[in-house]
């Protein structure tokens, strides 16, 4: 193959990690392109939202819908104030770990398969009444907040 052989409109997209064996030939004649969460809490809150599908706030279940946008909104903070401490390298970490946004996303699958799900829960008879408390259907809080923490 000849370098006049190959069409000027030609373009290759590669992703790649830093590695010993790839050419730095190829990445001294590209243009590297990264993207970054932007700065701030509350930009990386209007960056997860405005990136999710609007199917995202409205769960199959309507008992579900209202608890499932409470902590929707709960994991996009705790997903932001993760991404925003990255800054501070690390103090205050044991040890550095890149949250990123297939992270996120793999924490909102919990988040809505578990939501489906329901435990009953009967709180404690109430002393000062007397009253035999109703029985709640509650999603499995231990079993999400291990999973996605």
């Amino acid at each position: 193959m000849n370098k006049n052989d190959v069409d000027d409109k030609f373009r290759l997209w590669l992703s790649t990690n830093p590695h010993p064996k790839f050419p730095i030939s190829i990445l001294q004649r590209c243009v590297k392109i990264t993207t970054e969460p932007p700065k701030g809490i509350k930009a990386n809150m209007y960056r997860l939202f405005s990136n999710m599908p609007k199917e995202l706030y409205t769960s199959p279940n309507p008992a579900n819908r209202a608890p499932y946008r409470r902590i929707l909104y709960s994991l996009c903070w705790y997903h932001s104030l993760i991404i925003e401490r990255k800054r501070f390298k690390t103090l205050g970490w044991n040890i550095i770990y890149d949250f990123n946004d297939s992270d996120w996303d793999t924490a909102d699958k919990i988040l809505q398969l578990y939501m489906e799900y329901t435990e009953e829960v009967k709180p404690a008879q109430s002393s000062i009444t007397g009253d035999q408390p109703q029985v709640q259907k509650m999603p499995p809080w231990d079993a999400i907040r291990y999973l996605i923490s």
